[in-house]
């Protein structure tokens, strides 16, 4: 319980702190309090349909007014920020940046400085840029039909405390991230947003690779996160799917793969959780009536929990595969899960299979015993798999002081053998 309230608290925090930075109206600040750079001349002799090539370091910042316009770095051109506010702002429709370095942003966190800036827009194309040494990466606020592609994103080389958000898209719609790489950032949010969908991104040494709040339809697909604290995390959401992520070693007291929080309706499939501290977060999720959250054929393995449920309710777990976890499934609550769990793989299940036909003879009943010692003290959890904590354990199981809580039932349990389908 410990655990979920330091988490709760966390998310808390955070939430009001990203609520509390977009108060300040960044464009209006930037045309008041900046000057722009030697690039703003050539940028506002554009006129409609005008392509602008760019080469060598230009001096921002700039402000984009001209509609239509495409502006090509040819993979070589620099804008830079000089540190004063938003390196680029977008303030038009159907507008292009394409093969450019884009560095220098100023560090002020309640103006949301950025390397790119797009403020009630549509149709904006941002591909193939490296953005670096930026507060933000790329601020997107209430524009529509946005497309972020195949772009190399990172914060200031600052303690990632002071960092800002790789990518942020605030109440908007028809967003595409796709095929970029962000890294050494804070986030990547979607708040208040539809339609927002994140595929074959990779995502390294981040806090959250992907964090949602209040939005719904999501699609998050073929991304690998790695070495980042969470790897996706959706609150009071609903609707969003989850497809064939790979998430790696999310650790920490926090850490975990995929983190469902009053959200509803959402379908995992055929994601990896590995070497993470826990796989996948159940809280109060689904929240609304009627609705289910479905996790199925995803891979659960080398974690310190594969699930952990959190005031769960009705989930489905089907087809899953649970190896070499310490623990499969735990609970923050003295009862049985209420989903329906069918045809999981369980690496411990103890049972045969004496018609050959895969699935198991007996059902698969995990227990949660005492666990007096690393219950109390979640940092014994580092001794795991020691000669000492392995006897404490055993004594637990052998003699436990209370009536262990089952904690599920899968009646069905895939076997290795015949005909059932291998993990």
């Amino acid at each position: 319980m410990k655990r979920a309230i330091i988490f709760v608290l966390f998310m808390g925090t955070c939430a009001l702190a990203m609520a509390q930075e977009h108060k300040e109206p960044s464009v209006a600040a930037w045309r008041e309090e900046v000057e722009p750079g030697p690039l703003q001349a050539k940028i506002d002799a554009l006129k409609l349909g005008d392509r602008l090539d760019l080469t060598g370091v230009e001096l921002g910042p700039i402000v984009i007014r001209t509609q239509g316009i495409t502006i090509d770095g040819g993979g070589s051109a620099v804008i830079d920020g000089q540190r004063r506010s938003s390196v680029v702002i977008i303030d038009a429709d159907d507008v292009t940046l394409r093969g450019l370095t884009i560095r220098g942003s100023g560090d002020f966190t309640p103006q949301v400085d950025a390397g790119i800036a797009v403020t009630s827009r549509n149709n904006v194309h941002l591909e193939n840029l490296k953005i670096e040494d930026v507060l933000f990466g790329i601020d997107i606020s209430e524009s529509h039909n946005i497309v972020i592609q195949g772009c190399d994103i990172s914060s200031k080389d600052v303690d990632p405390t002071y960092q800002g958000d790789a990518i942020r898209i605030w109440s908007s719609k028809d967003v595409n991230v796709i095929d970029n790489f962000w890294h050494d950032a804070r986030d990547s949010v979607a708040w208040y947003s539809e339609r927002v969908t994140f595929t074959k991104n990779r995502a390294e040494r981040t806090r959250y690779s992907i964090h949602s709040m209040y939005s719904n339809s999501l699609m998050i697909e073929d991304n690998v996160f790695e070495n980042n604290s969470v790897g996706i995390f959706v609150m009071y959401g609903k609707g969003t799917t989850v497809l064939r992520n790979t998430v790696v070693r999310s650790a920490g007291i926090t850490g975990m793969g995929l983190g469902l929080k009053e959200t509803s309706s959402v379908y995992a499939q055929g994601n990896s959780f590995v070497y993470c501290a826990t796989g996948i977060l159940m809280d109060n999720s689904p929240w609304e009536p009627d609705t289910r959250n479905w996790v199925l054929d995803n891979r659960f393995m080398f974690n310190d929990v594969g699930v952990l449920l959190a005031n769960d309710r009705d989930n489905e777990f089907s087809r899953n595969v649970f190896s070499g976890n310490r623990l499969d499934v735990d609970t923050e609550q003295r009862r049985k899960s209420p989903g329906n769990w069918s045809g999981n793989y369980w690496a411990d299940y103890e049972g045969f299979d004496r018609n050959n036909d895969g699935i198991g003879d007996t059902p698969h009943t995990p227990r949660k015993y005492g666990d007096l010692l690393t219950g109390a003290h979640p940092s014994a959890r580092y001794f795991t798999g020691s000669p000492i904590l392995a006897l404490i354990t055993l004594i637990e199981r052998l003699v436990p002081l209370t009536e262990p809580i089952e904690l599920l039932e899968d009646p069905k349990p895939r076997r290795l053998t015949g005909k059932g389908v291998k993990p």
